[in-house]
Parts: structure tokens; sequence; C-alpha cells
């Protein structure tokens, strides 16, 4: 996972964390909503 949040984000440890900790937090939301199910995460340059 950090792999590939280093090529979204680039390389600094912090960074990445942060946004590890924001999707966990989309996903735990998502799963709050709608149960269980697969959910997969999308990255859309210049967004």
């Amino acid at each position: 996972m950090k792999q590939a949040f280093s090529h979204l984000y680039g390389s600094e440890a912090s960074v990445i964390q942060k946004q590890i900790r924001r999707y966990e937090r989309i996903l735990k939301s998502f799963q709050e909503n709608f149960g269980e199910k697969e959910a997969a995460f999308f990255s859309a340059p210049g967004r």
C-alpha cells in the first residue's frame, strides 16, 4: 500500500501516513453506509 501511495503523493513518510489515514476514514465511512462491500479507489490526475 505504501508503494502505491508514494507513487501518488511522493516519498515523504508523513504525507504518506496522512493520506493512508485519510483513505482509511473514507473506507470506514463507506462501510458504515453500505456495509462490508468491496470498494475501489481511483486516481484522477488534474482534479
